[in-house]
């Protein structure tokens, strides 16, 4: 558990301006969270193929496949 300590910020469907208040009626669409997802998974998958865990990648890779199709169904 000497690892490296990753920070991983939260981010919320709510727009917000630079001082933090949020801006009414600007969320991103279920198809746009679905797509952002997508890409997160796909570097989770890539960071897990460049490491040689071979089965962790293949999960990640049905994860990302479900997250594009639904977000292709909405």
């Amino acid at each position: 558990m000497g690892g490296p300590n990753l920070r991983l910020e939260i981010i919320s469907d709510q727009a917000r301006t630079s001082d933090g208040l949020e801006v009414p009626g600007n969320t991103p669409s279920s198809s746009d969270r679905l797509e952002y997802m997508a890409d997160l998974i796909l570097q989770l998958r890539s960071m897990a193929d460049n490491h040689g865990y071979t089965a962790l990648g293949g999960i990640l890779e049905v994860a990302y496949q479900e997250a594009k199709s639904l977000a292709r169904m909405r």
